[in-house]
């Protein structure tokens, strides 16, 4: 009999060369990736480690079996994690934890359920077989197929886990699964893929090259200032927006930490922290700048900003949108969608949902993009209010991320949150991090940047405002924006107000594709500098991130930051002396607004105005004190969302991937049939019927999708038809068939649900 050191042992079949892979020669260039991913924090034993030892398994007869198309329903995961603990002990947890979760995601850290996890004395999930339950033979053949075990350092998850800080240990082990999934997904990938040339890992995303990014993103905000001027915009207006930005740009020296921005609306707080990330990676070396938006609608024209004004000369790629329009299942044909993938880019501009979903998740695909997240510029764009129950375990998160990863994270808006304040008092209680959550602000109250940007003066409600009363006031302006908290009430009010003045009367929602809300607002803009009459009324679609000025806005009573969103787009040039912001009181209804958490910060608001009835919007104490009431009454220490406290503490994974919801309920994009894009949507259409799936098509069908929260059922089921992947699985995409069921002034008609397609991933 042969021995077993001459005994090939396969991870993968033939790719495209009829080459077949063997396990040592899979590992080996898993463990130079992770080892290089994990390198950049401290930990390159751990990442080697995980890539040489997670196809342990491999080498069991059931596995290889598989490959040779004898068996099916094989784990081998399992017993190569099992081999790892019992080599390494405590010290091996987090090496562990990867290699059992490389496949089927992250189980359990707490160290009594991960041993019962791997005992492998019953079948395992679904009942799989495993490769092997005689770990010496396995590791017997690993080292006669040159195998060896790294020499254990330091893991950082004992260390955490022994202190109790639950968020930093689980993101440790998150981090370091992220390498060894990247890792793997690359190195399965160039083998498939390999060609005449040989193999090759897929080549790495551009480098930002800050000096260079910072010369045209000056160049950039040149030509604003040129426009700006042309359309009358006041020279304190400009001064202050320089001010603000050369304030970001000498913050940018201090090390690396975490920071808020605090500016008015209209101050250019977008382009200044681009500055402020671009100089800050210059000075300490950070590797990209991560730009996390809160609402889908907003994703697009931000991200266009950056790709085609800004960036431009730059290679292609070094922009990447990642939310759930950008792409799907599609395979591999596609550079952008892989990139995508795994944050291989040097600017991601991504969605709250997204972000923090993949930061708590437990599945592969999702945790695959954390690693680049170490020594990265993190920015959270027009940051609103962080639901109560998420603030201590995100911030704990964010916090480690920062001390123990290198990153930076800056918080910019016109009204920060008071998140410091929610986290000491969650704090006392119980202790979650090392550094605890102390941002730097980045702009000096020297500079009176509020004070400066008094562009409006606020009327705040006084009764309760019928939709009529409130259509007659609309229709007897010659331009004035409306913002409302559901999708009905924009449409019904809307056709009050088209009733009594049809010209210039426009509608803006979500029910509205981005191509269809792109064109209203180009619509809108150009009515607005030539004086014509516009009349807006809209969802909060509008509120951040759109650069709109009208000289009169309504706005339904709302959390403080939307109203101050919505002050935003009035007279946002400073043309007038002041402009008037009306905040008024709905008809009473069962659902007025789209949340709880909506509700809750919008009754917390109008709680003062019964003791401040002249409160003062642009007063930082203001908005201090309004998210301290917020935070206070739901006493964040001890409403930590229903069940996710107990799935953290318990270092549990699956329940805290379940828990974690920045939203609740599902979501499913339908292409519409928007009629001045007839012909797109007709081909789109029959490409995806023909072809299923791509990630081109994704990338084209995103401006003609709506996006619905919850499932498509009812009325609107019978019109849509289905989209399957090409394995023939639920994709989430449906295609309208009813094409009347478009409308072109309110997109595509449909219940109102009290939930918001706003915070789409």
């Amino acid at each position: 009999m042969r021995s077993a050191e001459v005994v090939q042992y396969k991870a993968h079949s033939k790719n495209n060369m009829e080459k077949e892979e063997t396990v040592m020669k899979h590992v080996q260039r898993v463990a130079e990736l992770a080892e290089a991913f994990t390198a950049v924090w401290g930990s390159a034993w751990e990442g080697q480690a995980a890539g040489l030892l997670h196809d342990l398994g491999k080498y069991g007869e059931l596995f290889q079996g598989v490959l040779a198309g004898t068996e099916r329903k094989v784990d081998h995961s399992t017993p190569g994690a099992h081999a790892v603990l019992r080599r390494y002990g405590n010290n091996g947890v987090a090496v562990t934890l990867a290699i059992q979760g490389h496949h089927g995601g992250l189980q359990s850290a707490n160290i009594s359920d991960l041993k019962a996890s791997l005992k492998m004395d019953k079948p395992g999930k679904d009942g799989r077989r495993y490769a092997s339950t005689n770990l010496e033979a396995l590791t017997t053949r690993y080292e006669a197929d040159g195998g060896v075990w790294p020499p254990a350092g330091e893991s950082r998850l004992t260390k955490q886990g022994q202190a109790k800080l639950y968020e930093a240990t689980m993101l440790d082990a998150r981090m370091l699964f992220s390498a060894l999934v990247d890792a793997d997904y690359l190195a399965t990938a160039a083998h498939f893929d390999e060609g005449p040339d040989g193999y090759r890992v897929r080549e790495g995303g551009p480098a930002l090259e800050p000096e260079r990014g910072l010369e045209l993103l000056r160049a950039h905000i040149g030509q604003v200032q040129v426009q700006a001027i042309a359309r009358g915009a006041s020279a304190e207006m400009l001064a202050l927006r320089n001010d603000l930005m050369q304030a970001c740009l000498d913050a940018a020296a201090r090390p690396p930490g975490l920071f808020t921005l605090t500016a008015p609306t209209g101050a250019g707080k977008t382009l200044a922290m681009m500055g402020f990330a671009l100089k800050h990676a210059l000075t300490h070396g950070l590797r990209r700048v991560v730009v996390v938006l809160p609402y889908l609608s907003i994703i697009d024209q931000s991200a266009r900003v950056y790709e085609r004004d800004v960036f431009t000369e730059m290679p292609p790629n070094y922009v990447l949108q990642d939310h759930s329009l950008a792409g799907e299942p599609g395979g591999y044909e596609d550079q952008t969608r892989l990139a995508a993938q795994n944050w291989d880019a040097p600017i991601i501009v991504t969605t709250t949902v997204r972000f923090f979903e993949s930061l708590f998740a437990n599945r592969p695909g999702d945790c695959r993009k954390l690693h680049r997240l170490a020594c990265s510029v993190i920015m959270f764009d027009e940051a609103q209010t962080m639901p109560v129950g998420l603030v201590v375990p995100t911030l704990a998160a964010l916090s480690h991320l920062q001390s123990s990863y290198g990153a930076s994270v800056l918080f910019s808006t016109a009204t920060q949150p008071a998140l410091e304040t929610a986290y000491e008092r969650a704090e006392k209680a119980k202790r979650r991090s090392v550094t605890g959550w102390r941002p730097l602000e980045v702009v000096s109250d020297e500079l009176r940047l509020f004070d400066r940007a008094r562009r409006v003066r606020v009327a705040w409600p006084k009764q309760t405002t019928d939709w009529d009363t409130l259509a007659g006031l609309i229709a007897g302006e010659k331009q004035a924006l409306v913002i409302v908290n559901l999708r009905r009430h924009a449409a019904d009010l809307f056709c009050r107000v088209w009733q009594l003045s049809p010209d210039g009367t426009y509608h803006l929602s979500t029910n509205m594709c981005p191509a269809h809300r792109l064109q209203v607002l180009a619509e809108v803009k150009t009515r607005l500098c030539k004086g014509l009459p516009c009349r807006l009324i809209s969802t909060q679609c509008v509120e951040a991130g759109v650069d709109i000025d009208f000289p009169a806005v309504w706005r339904a009573l709302a959390p403080l930051d939307a109203i101050a969103q919505a002050a935003g787009r009035c007279n946002r040039e400073g043309k007038l002396a002041a402009g008037t912001v009306h905040v008024f009181r709905p008809p009473d209804e069962r659902i007025l607004y789209p949340s709880n958490d909506y509700e809750h910060a919008a009754v917390t608001l109008s709680g003062m105005l019964k003791s401040r009835p002249d409160l003062d919007l642009l007063d930082p104490d203001v908005v201090q004190e309004y998210f301290k009431r917020y935070y206070e009454v739901d006493k964040p220490e001890r409403k930590i969302a229903k069940g996710l406290d107990e799935a953290i503490t318990a270092l549990d994974f699956v329940g805290t991937a379940e828990k974690y919801r920045w939203i609740d309920g599902t979501g499913a994009n339908v292409l519409v049939s928007y009629a001045p894009q007839g012909d797109a949507f007709k081909r789109l259409k029959e490409q995806v019927r023909a072809e299923g799936i791509t990630a081109r098509w994704l990338r084209e069908a995103r401006s003609l999708a709506v996006g619905v929260r919850g499932y498509i059922k009812g009325p609107l089921l019978e019109i849509c038809e289905e989209v399957k992947t090409r394995d023939g699985e639920p994709s989430g995409w449906y295609i309208l068939l009813q094409e009347s069921a478009y409308d072109e002034n309110m997109g595509l008609k449909m219940d109102e649900a009290p939930s918001d397609s706003r915070y789409l991933s």
